[in-house]
């Protein structure tokens, strides 16, 4: 038989054209790449979204489909990530915020994409259009996919092979991982770890003082509980204002704030309803 090699396509139908739920499971520094349009290195990230309604079987598994953005790592007027950030978030960053954004806030947040096909070299493709705000007035999506963020400067970079592949092939290519690799690996943190949120507090149990202590055994009564699991629902955003209640009071269940904490958290939760 000829040795006949030629071009596959892919075993995927492409995503629909249209207005998709989703919410982002992946946020992926990739170092300095190479822009072929300004002819040097620019700092990327690629963000990664989840569409739950959109399926496809791999290996047999139902899974939902994906889909992802490469962007320069900038903030300024005219940058594609600050355009797309601020669509989805409804609201233009603050001064304050453009000094230094956490990009892992936006895990596991909701959002709809506007998805269109492009003509390519012959080939077509699903690419995002815009990204706007997820209402609340939709039920939660749920959150299948276990969501990923990658640090080149705090990850070890002999082990990248738990990342998927094609997010390690553009981070080999990248200049920053070959300087790193040529130069010495800096020292290795998990790079699941996300930098603590500026407003995370202690644990109660372990504050100086004995007040703290005392406030840490006495909890929410089951009515003011119930008031407030409530009051998450409504917001239409829960994964985001669960978090905030878990950053601010230092704890692992909402069941363990400090009774008469109630409207205190209320205000947390509408503030997080803006997820990020």
């Amino acid at each position: 038989m000829a040795l006949i090699a030629k071009e596959t396509e892919s075993a995927y139908p492409q995503i629909p054209e249209g207005l998709h739920p989703a919410y982002c499971w992946g946020v992926f520094d990739i170092g300095e790449q190479y822009n072929e349009r300004f002819q040097k290195h620019r700092q990327q990230v690629i963000i990664s979204w989840a569409l739950p309604y959109e399926r496809i079987t791999v290996n047999g598994n139902d899974e939902p489909r994906t889909i992802s953005k490469t962007y320069t790592l900038s903030l300024n007027e005219r940058s594609a990530l600050r355009g797309d950030l601020q669509s989805w978030r409804g609201k233009r960053f603050t001064t304050e915020e453009l000094e230094g954004f956490d990009l892992t806030k936006l895990l596991g947040v909701p959002c709809q994409l506007q998805i269109l096909h492009t003509e390519t070299d012959g080939k077509s493709y699903s690419n995002i259009a815009s990204i706007v705000t997820y209402p609340k007035a939709l039920p939660a999506l749920a959150k299948e996919i276990q969501p990923l963020h990658f640090d080149m400067d705090a990850a070890n970079l002999d082990d990248i092979e738990w990342l998927p592949s094609w997010v390690a092939k553009r981070i080999r290519e990248s200049l920053t991982y070959q300087q790193k690799m040529e130069g010495g690996q800096y020292p290795a943190e998990d790079p699941f770890e996300a930098p603590p949120a500026a407003n995370t507090v202690k644990p109660a149990s372990t504050a100086a003082g004995g007040e703290a202590s005392k406030a840490a055994s006495s909890t929410l009564t089951p009515e003011e509980f119930d008031q407030l699991v409530i009051h998450i629902a409504s917001t239409g955003y829960a994964d985001v204002a669960e978090k905030a209640l878990h950053e601010h009071y230092g704890v692992r269940d909402i069941g363990e704030i400090p009774t008469g904490s109630v409207p205190e958290a209320m205000a947390l939760i509408e503030r997080a309803a803006v997820p990020f």
